[in-house]
């Protein structure tokens, strides 16, 4: 199935080189204050400016995000569910129209044709991102789901049997098993567990999950036993990416 997987991460400047070939027209502010202190590096996009580029509704709902980082990762999260269909779907930036419910993404309403493609959205810490389907001739419904967390945020010195304590309910014995037993790269012996080993496979088992609850729509704090599901890994991935 052909997809389209984008990321990108907020604590990069919004730089016209990213978003120019997505979003058209936009200007740097010329309110700058002279004092050095105050100027942005050249070709920063200021957020007031890509918030104009949304429709009024959805930029008075980011408006209402208190924290300058829930507002820069909901704004591109949005800038790029409209780029999705924009690039991939032909259509027209000012001719998307959504609608937010319950649903775990924005539903769009117009075009109709594109009502049923499969899109999704997930952010957390430094980084937002989107997979979408990007072929409409599919004779199968599509459901996909996708979920980032940030790995990094832990409590310094915290034990990952404290740590997982609370989520053991969530896990099958074979996913607990792979969790515990992970050794770092590093280590020679395959039995000396590490804890940031054992946070990455506890993140990646968890963002699967979540990834299945979202492309069935479901919310993650419903009756939904996510022991019925168990993922198996065969490999280690690149975490450093």
């Amino acid at each position: 199935m052909p997809l389209a997987r984008w990321a990108f991460n907020i604590r990069q400047p919004l730089l016209l080189e990213n978003v120019e070939p997505l979003v058209t027209r936009l200007t740097d502010d010329d309110t700058h204050s002279s004092d050095s202190s105050s100027q942005r590096p050249p070709n920063i996009v200021p957020v007031s400016n890509l918030l104009n580029f949304l429709p009024k509704s959805e930029a008075d709902s980011l408006l209402q995000l208190r924290l300058e980082d829930d507002m820069r990762r909901a704004l591109v999260g949005r800038l790029m569910i409209h780029a999705f269909f924009t690039a991939h779907h032909n259509c027209q930036w000012e001719n998307l129209v959504f609608d937010n419910t319950e649903s775990t993404k924005p539903v769009l309403l117009s075009p109709e044709h594109l009502k049923s493609v499969s899109y999704n959205i997930s952010h957390h810490g430094d980084w937002v991102i989107l997979v979408g389907n990007t072929d409409l001739s599919c004779d199968s419904p599509v459901r996909l789901g996708v979920d980032v967390m940030d790995f990094q945020e832990q409590v310094s010195g915290e034990s990952f049997e404290s740590f997982s304590a609370c989520f053991q309910h969530q896990f099958t014995p074979n996913e607990i098993t792979f969790m515990v037993k992970a050794s770092s790269p590093e280590s020679s012996s395959p039995d000396c567990a590490s804890v940031d080993a054992q946070l990455k496979r506890f993140y990646r088992l968890w963002c699967l999950k979540e990834s299945i609850v979202k492309a069935l729509d479901i919310n993650i704090n419903s009756d939904f036993d996510l022991k019925s599901i168990e993922f198996t890994i065969q490999d280690e991935e690149e975490t450093e990416k």
